[in-house]
């Protein structure tokens, strides 16, 4: 009878307002900075659907997915030594760090670059490289609609990227402005499907000829495609500009502009996406 009566006692304090109970353990909320960063293949296409997943420190094994334009987000605690990895199907793996960007928001990113299982195409040798404007181009002066050049495609060593995903384009055989950079640009490669970017996001070109002293032509803009395995000729629709100009006197300062401080004498541009590229083996 006393054992049932102190069961039942304690039964009531159990059930009684306002009785003391042990606190519930709730796990902190890892508040941390936020990190954006971007997936592709290693012909520059965002890659959607991609899995990210932390592999080091106090997020280890969480992970996010990259929307349509190939971009994720995580927020926690991360440092220099975090590895981060990218997946998806189809291609090959990768893992690397956050790198930091000043100009980036937030600053903190990382991008990926993700190879397919085929083996890229070898465009690596020595090419002539010719741009011939859109048809609708009638402003530009008829020896500016065509130029062709030498070009010498070599591989470049990217950490981060598979070999031989990464090619510069050199161009020679004309003035260029190469105290301005304007002689080169890039092609990522991706299986048989290259990609080529010439210029920058800012609208700037990425080739210039000094035709005359101060006479120039400019180019930039985009093009991609597949090409054949055993590669002779790239020649790829060209989406972008081709710019124009004679000035006073002859341009010294980065970046390129029809503008002042050298009055303009002359200046067409013609912006399209039928322009195009193409590139045969010599």
């Amino acid at each position: 009878m006393l054992a049932q009566a102190l069961v039942v006692a304690a039964c009531g304090d159990e059930r009684r307002p306002g009785t003391p109970t042990a606190p519930t353990v709730v796990p902190p909320i890892i508040v941390g900075e936020l990190i954006k960063g971007n997936v592709y293949d290693t012909a520059d296409r965002p890659l959607a659907g991609a899995r990210v997943e932390v592999l080091d420190g106090p997020q280890a094994n969480t992970s996010a997915l990259t929307d349509g334009a190939g971009e994720f987000s995580l927020r926690g605690i991360f440092d220099e030594t975090t590895r981060f990895r990218a997946a998806k199907d189809g291609h090959e793996s990768a893992t690397g760090t956050l790198r930091f960007c000043a100009a980036c928001n937030p600053q903190r990113r990382i991008t990926f670059f993700l190879g397919v299982l085929a083996p890229p195409v070898n465009i690596a040798g020595n090419y002539a490289l010719t741009y011939t404007a859109a048809s609708t181009c009638s402003q530009l002066p008829d020896d500016m609609r065509t130029r062709t050049y030498a070009a010498t495609i070599e591989p470049m060593a990217i950490e981060g990227r598979p070999s031989n995903t990464l090619f510069k384009v050199i161009t020679t055989g004309a003035l260029f402005v190469p105290r301005l950079a304007y002689d080169n640009f890039h092609i990522g490669v991706a299986g048989d499907y290259l990609s080529l970017s010439i210029g920058d996001l800012h609208g700037r070109p990425g080739l210039v000829e000094q035709v005359l002293p101060t006479t120039y032509v400019a180019l930039g803009g985009e093009a991609a495609g597949p090409v054949e395995s055993n590669v002779s000729t790239i020649s790829l629709p060209f989406d972008g500009f081709i710019d124009y100009c004679v000035t006073e006197s002859a341009m010294v300062q980065y970046p390129y502009e029809c503008s002042a401080p050298n009055a303009v004498v002359a200046h067409a541009r013609c912006e399209s996406k039928d322009h195009r590229i193409t590139m045969t083996r010599r």
